[in-house]
């Protein structure tokens, strides 16, 4: 798939391999990029799992119980520290996914759990009193501040974590928002954020991220192989790297991906040989 003998190099989306495959793909990626072949890695829709590498993703057996305490779904599909390293260092993307299933563990999924049934009950209701209409956006206003939560919480985990790890030439720490991108996964078999159901809502999805920063300044956390912590203010502004949240945001959401294909989805380096 890699060859650019038998037509155009065909880029692999590493979200469905196994932890196996993915380990083995990373190696040959990193033994390329020695020859002077850049391969990007791509995990077009993820999530973090807070664990600090594949081999202690892998210890963990994936039952019931895996995320009952924890705040991150921990299972091994979702991104490991050392992964999301690999995928900077080989100048990859990583889509984050909007996904009920996969993003929250047990403990984010207590919190909203009431709230996904009052809000699945008050949506039904086509013809709502005034009075259930207040209560409906409300419910759904707590939902949005959870579900914001957990999305920034991802991504400050990522930027964090090669901030601290990854220096350029002259030491200093490097910029790590240019592979994060959105990863919604509309188009597949998804168990969506209730109040980010489709496509159509990502525009107030994108608004709603800029306010949960800008004004709400809600809580963002990280985790340290599944030890969750939160990030003080000053910390998360640091990470921001001088970029006001609107441009974080529009970059996440258009900028990147746009940047990423504009760089590798070319004839001159799908076919180059």
């Amino acid at each position: 798939m890699l060859s650019r003998e038998n037509g155009r190099r065909i880029l692999i989306d590493t979200k469905h391999m196994s932890i196996q495959s993915r380990i083995y793909y990373h190696n040959l990626v990193k033994e390329r990029r020695k020859e002077g072949d850049i391969v990007p890695i791509i995990q077009s829709h993820a999530a973090i799992n807070g664990w600090s590498s594949f081999s202690e993703a892998d210890k963990h057996t994936e039952d019931k119980d895996l995320d009952k305490d924890a705040y991150f779904s921990r299972w091994r599909i979702n991104l490991n520290d050392e992964e999301i390293l690999d995928i900077y260092d080989s100048d990859g993307i990583i889509g984050i996914v909007f996904h009920e299933g996969r993003m929250p563990g047990g403990k984010h999924k207590k919190r909203t759990k009431k709230l996904r049934k009052k809000y699945n009950r008050l949506k039904k209701k086509k013809n709502r009193s005034v009075r259930k209409q207040k209560k409906f956006d409300t419910v759904a206003e707590q939902l949005k501040l959870l579900y914001n939560e957990l999305i920034w919480s991802n991504i400050f985990h990522i930027v964090r974590l090669i901030n601290i790890n990854r220096k350029d030439q002259d030491g200093n720490p490097v910029n790590a928002w240019k592979i994060i991108s959105v990863g919604s996964d509309y188009d597949g078999l998804i168990d969506p954020f209730n109040v980010y159901f489709s496509v159509s809502d990502l525009k107030t999805l994108f608004n709603d991220m800029v306010d949960y920063i800008k004004y709400s300044k809600g809580p963002v956390y990280f985790s340290d192989n599944g030890e969750i912590h939160k990030f003080k203010r000053e910390e998360l502004e640091e990470l921001m790297f001088g970029k006001t949240i609107e441009e974080i945001v529009s970059d996440i959401c258009f900028n990147n991906v746009d940047n990423f294909l504009s760089k590798y989805f070319t004839i001159n380096y799908l076919e180059k040989i």
